[in-house]
């Protein structure tokens, strides 16, 4: 009997894997400091489920972080509109089918200065999904 992933840890890893097949370091926690600028963080993910007899519904939300340097502006908009894009195109999971929601995924850049002596630029993502 196959094992089937929780629909959490299949998001999550299907994005690493997006991500890492796109060339970025990508990481599933802050890395260390001696990482260079740039890197994807694939954070948080929340499951939000409706009773069913014999489907699970509802919907699932994940936050991706870009981090780069403060002269990394343009590169780290190109690599969050290639996560984004590809995030929003996803259909199929291991074990789930899932569509997003595009009206509710966003994304969004800012200034970091949360690193002594340093500013940064933090990309945020945030895709939400209907489970299908």
């Amino acid at each position: 009997m196959a094992i089937i992933k929780a629909l959490d840890q299949d998001l999550f890893d299907t994005l690493f894997k997006i991500s890492t097949s796109l060339k970025y370091a990508t990481y599933d926690m802050r890395p260390p400091d001696s990482v260079a600028y740039p890197f994807v963080q694939i954070g948080d993910v929340q499951v939000s489920t409706q009773a069913t007899k014999g489907q699970l519904l509802g919907a699932t939300f994940i936050t991706i972080e870009l981090f780069g340097g403060h002269t990394q502006r343009k590169l780290l908009s190109d690599m969050m509109g290639a996560v984004f894009m590809a995030g929003i195109n996803l259909s199929q999971l291991k074990d789930y089918r899932i569509a997003a929601n595009i009206n509710a995924s966003s994304s969004r850049m800012v200034k970091d200065t949360s690193v002594p002596n340093t500013t940064l630029w933090h990309g945020i993502i945030d895709l939400e999904y209907r489970i299908l």
